[in-house]
């Protein structure tokens, strides 16, 4: 009967840290779509950060031009960003330059870090990036919460 009673007490461990891994996971997947305060939106749905990152909305509703901050190369933030719109970094990347190809779009601005992200952002008015949830800055606007 013991020995049973342990081995309960043990698969009990396993699921509680299992579910506190899960959440770790979700909360790292979880991200925010952020501007400088100033903004006068206060909120986007899904659809319109997508149209704003494939270049059909370029501008803010005080007609201020929208400026785009992306993550370098292939991290892992910037990979879960697309997938959560069923793109990749590559599909957005050919709408970007031929957007620029043709001058009808300026390129975004590119960051290799979070706190850059950050920075670009609060010292940029009109500037729309993406952070984890759990490293929004203070003085940030949030648009959208992505749930991983």
């Amino acid at each position: 009967m013991k020995k049973n009673l342990g081995i309960s007490q043990l698969m009990l461990v396993v699921i509680i840290f299992q579910l506190v891994v899960e959440k770790e996971v979700f909360a790292q997947n979880s991200m925010a779509v952020i501007v400088h305060e100033s903004v006068e939106t206060n909120k986007l749905d899904k659809n319109e950060v997508l149209n704003i990152y494939l270049l059909r909305k370029q501008l803010w509703d005080s007609n201020k031009r929208i400026r785009i901050a992306d993550y370098k190369g292939n991290s892992s933030i910037r990979i879960a960003f697309y997938n959560f719109f069923n793109t990749t970094p590559t599909n957005i990347k050919k709408i970007w330059l031929r957007a620029q190809f043709t001058g009808r779009s300026i390129p975004p601005i590119v960051v290799d870090s979070v706190d850059e992200m950050w920075k670009v952002v609060l010292e940029n008015p009109g500037t729309i990036g993406y952070v984890p949830i759990n490293q929004v800055p203070v003085n940030a606007k949030i648009l959208l919460q992505i749930d991983g």
